[in-house]
């Protein structure tokens, strides 16, 4: 387990429908190379030495999330994505995290929300927020993020640099402007911050939801409206999301390569 990590605590969200992936379930229970994507996304955060896991999923098939978060499921979604972790991080850290699924809301924020509400009698001093739609997100990149919390700012994102060339249209589909790509960063999860900072966010944002013109669409977002500054760090090509059925067999083969 990461040592500085015992304070940190994991809000996973997983009530994404899977529509665009023309599964028929739940995105998060998607198989890959065998396994519920779900399954990946919280391994990952116990390998790192997050020992507290929130899973938000939808309320009506709760048993069927618990079921992709049992200790065998985690174990062997470690050993499948992350083998050679395990020269660091023996097999049963993927099990030693206390994993719980809650409901989640209506929309992410408010599935957030449940999540961060699930973590009170916990009070963690860190809180990471997470797609399970982001089911390889190395664990050497979560734990890079707990600590750059811990030790610089209360606000931490992963960013990838963009490699297309960015342009900005108006409502009629003309080119406004050529975007410079090089101060633009493709946003990963899992985000990071201190826990009084993300309540605080949430509460802020839970009073806008009235105007959806003012809806944010990460956690960051919440934490930039309030006026607070969020850093970047480097993230990582592997902590791709999975959207669409090209996705998933990107991240079939990615597995497949470490076989």
């Amino acid at each position: 387990m990461s040592a500085g990590l015992s304070s940190c605590a994991a809000v996973v969200t997983a009530a994404g429908s899977g529509t665009r992936l023309g599964a028929g379930i739940p995105k998060a229970l998607v198989p890959l190379a065998g396994r519920p994507m779900l399954s990946y996304a919280v391994a990952g955060m116990a390998l790192a030495g997050v020992t507290t896991i929130v899973v938000t999923a939808p309320g009506d098939s709760l048993w069927e999330f618990e079921a992709a978060v049992r200790p065998e499921e985690l174990a062997a979604a470690a050993a499948t994505a992350w083998p050679r972790t395990h020269i660091a991080w023996p097999r049963t850290t993927a099990t030693a995290a206390d994993v719980q699924v809650v409901a989640g809301g209506a929309s992410r924020q408010a599935s957030v929300s449940a999540g961060i509400a699930a973590l009170a009698e916990v009070q963690p001093r860190v809180i990471l927020v997470h797609d399970a739609a982001r089911p390889l997100t190395p664990p050497e990149l979560i734990t890079r993020l707990a600590k750059s919390v811990t030790e610089r700012t209360p606000a931490v994102i992963p960013g990838v640099p963009v490699a297309d060339t960015l342009k900005r249209v108006d409502a009629s589909g003309r080119v406004a402007e050529t975007v410079d790509r090089s101060v633009v960063r493709a946003i990963q999860t899992p985000q990071a911050f201190t826990a009084e900072l993300l309540s605080r966010a949430h509460a802020f944002g839970a009073a806008r939801t009235h105007d959806e013109t003012l809806a944010a669409t990460d956690d960051a977002g919440l934490v930039e409206a309030m006026g607070k500054p969020v850093l970047v760090i480097k993230g990582k090509c592997t902590a791709a999301k999975i959207t669409t059925a090209a996705d998933l067999r990107l991240a079939e083969a990615q597995l497949a390569a470490l076989r």
